[in-house]
């Protein structure tokens, strides 16, 4: 597994789940310091994508298949509300809005992100919406 944290840089090869956790810190601290959101990218052996907003202790998770093809999926949080949107920025670089009712608590979205390296399937810890 690999994990794209910015588009201008190169994929970081994961070992193991500390390692992981590593990336994902250091990708905490820098949309901190940046004062952003950010989104990171973890992807398996057939391309698949799982998807991270870091920044903060809520987070939005995305799933796409690697043949990029339907279907497509965000995590569900308790909300059912669009508004206000989750301003966040893609690989630290585009800009890129998500709906409240997709923001679910950080530590959840965590254990998805492990349940993705270890078995590298859709995650079935969190609820996931079709978009």
């Amino acid at each position: 597994m690999k994990v794209i944290v910015d588009e201008k840089e190169p994929a970081i090869v994961v070992e193991g789940l500390k390692h992981l956790d590593e990336i994902i810190a250091n990708a905490i601290e820098r949309a901190k310091s940046e004062e952003i959101l950010g989104i990171v990218l973890l992807k398996n052996s057939n391309d698949d994508e799982l998807g991270l907003v870091v920044g903060s202790d809520k987070t939005v998770l995305s799933f796409n298949y690697g043949h990029g093809n339907s279907p497509y999926y965000v995590s569900k949080g308790t909300l059912d509300t669009k508004a206000p949107v989750l301003t966040c920025y893609f690989l630290f670089q585009h800009h890129t809005e998500f709906l409240r009712k997709w923001v679910i608590p950080f530590n959840i979205g965590i254990l998805a992100c492990h349940e993705f390296y270890n078995s590298e399937n859709l995650p079935s810890c969190i609820e996931w919406a079709e978009v």
